[in-house]
């Protein structure tokens, strides 16, 4: 890089000696011994600021330097520096001060020299490709399949892109042309979505500069399709299960992956109209690790996807109480799962047991989003921890089902028919719910706590 950005002010600067006088001697290649890096040095004297601003770039008057400067991998570095130094330094904002600068110390006029190299800059920039647009040329750009575990790319870029990332990560380039790229990237998963993205000499990502394509792995098992685990369309408060980024209580349901592996979901459909299997396109990056979950909220309410802290998504479509469709679809129009069901009962789920077992179905009142699926009925909460203070109150918790609602409920006397009810119903956010009540002058006071259907 260093040599490269040497010999790119030798080009703007109109150095003679090298590039048209044809004194090689005068410049010298130095191999730093600790990394074995070329740098551009020069040696004895140097003519700048002389040569017409059109001479030829880059000059050719040194071969062996020029066939070094021309090879296509350098060429690209070189044009890359050079459009950098165009950009950053050669204009008039940058080099006016610095020429008045040396102007009083040496008592020299040097308004000629920021002249010249701002026509130098004009001519060399009117030569490179400054418009190419930034793509993916492998298959055309379309997808493709493959048995290897790497994958060659090619593409083209602008010149003012250095580096690309794969899915966040850079990699190493060959320039075939000054426009024209390779990298190589891994395939690791049968089904392999990388996305581009340039990154300029500053370490800025461009905007202009993104593409993404996918490739699947032929030499990789394919990974066993994501299910629909998990649906509750008659979901009711207050025993049912709010949606914590509003409090409603609304129609749900859970995706499982089964694999190993994180399975990425982006492109993938959602409906709940196998007619219509297009209903619903999954967000981007929207990727369920190994064995994990994904709640999604059949609210129709899709403006609180990227909200809340639990990456739920919110479909464009709501679930009929009386019976109702969830379908799955890939990118490519596949059917991952489909799933019909039959009238449900309220804040009663249905779903697969065990999970991702599409031979059973079950109805399920411990329902369990985002969780694993259980059978049976809730467990009983378990009292304990009680402390009585001198003031008369008492404090006690109890362990209950997270995303649940109790109701607390007390009485003075075991024979008493009725039992009250302490405060408000309470959704529990935690394991532990902790409880507190002011007793006064009763002698005994019995609790219990109820789940709310």
């Amino acid at each position: 890089d260093e040599w490269m950005r040497s010999l790119a002010f030798k080009t703007l600067s109109g150095d003679v000696d090298t590039y048209t006088a044809g004194l090689n001697h005068n410049w010298k290649i130095y191999f730093r011994p600790d990394d074995g890096k070329a740098l551009g040095l020069l040696w004895d004297m140097d003519f700048a600021f002389v040569q017409p601003v059109n001479s030829g770039f880059p000059g050719g008057s040194s071969p062996n330097t020029y066939r070094i400067i021309t090879r296509p991998d350098n060429f690209r570095r070189y044009c890359n520096h050079l459009l950098d130094l165009l950009t950053t330094t050669v204009n008039p904002t940058h080099l006016s001060p610095w020429a008045a600068h040396y102007a009083g110390l040496l008592g020299q006029n040097w308004s000629g020299a920021v002249n010249y190299l701002q026509q130098r800059a004009s001519y060399i920039r009117g030569t490179l490709p400054l418009t190419t647009p930034f793509a993916i040329t492998s298959n055309g750009g379309n997808s493709f399949a493959t048995t290897n575990d790497y994958v060659l790319l090619t593409g083209t870029a602008p010149l003012a892109l250095k580096e690309i990332e794969v899915n966040g990560v850079s990699y190493a380039l060959t320039w075939t042309s000054l426009t024209n790229w390779t990298l190589t990237a891994p395939l690791p998963n049968f089904v392999n979505l990388l996305a581009l993205q340039g990154v300029d000499n500053s370490g800025n990502r461009l905007t202009n500069a993104t593409d993404s394509i996918t490739i699947t792995n032929l030499g990789t098992l394919p990974p066993a399709p994501v299910v629909i685990n998990e649906w509750m369309a008659a979901n009711a408060g207050p025993g049912g299960f709010a949606d914590p980024l509003d409090g409603l209580f609304q129609d749900w349901f859970e995706l499982y992956n089964p694999n190993d592996v994180p399975v990425n979901l982006s492109g993938f459909q959602l409906t709940d109209n196998f007619s219509d299997p297009n209903r619903w396109l999954i967000p981007t990056n929207t990727v369920i690790a190994p064995h994990g979950f994904l709640l999604v909220w059949a609210d129709n309410n899709t403006g609180q996807n990227g909200f809340g802290t639990n990456g739920d998504l919110h479909a464009n479509f709501g679930l009929g109480l009386g019976g109702d469709r969830i379908g799955l679809y890939a990118p490519d129009g596949t059917p991952q799962h489909l799933m019909e069901f039959t009238a449900q009962f309220q804040n009663v789920s249905q779903g697969l047991f065990p999970d991702g077992d599409t031979n059973g179905l079950s109805f399920m009142t411990d329902w369990s989003p985002r969780a694993s699926n259980r059978l049976g009925a809730p467990p009983a909460p378990q009292f304990g921890g009680f402390i009585l203070q001198t003031n008369g109150s008492v404090q006690f918790q109890a362990t209950v089902i997270p995303g649940r609602t109790y109701r607390v409920e007390y009485k003075d006397d075991l024979n008493a028919s009725a039992w009250t009810q302490l405060g408000a119903n309470r959704t529990a956010a935690d394991p532990i719910l902790t409880i507190s009540d002011t007793i006064n002058d009763s002698a005994q006071r019995f609790y219990r706590l109820m789940l709310v259907p």
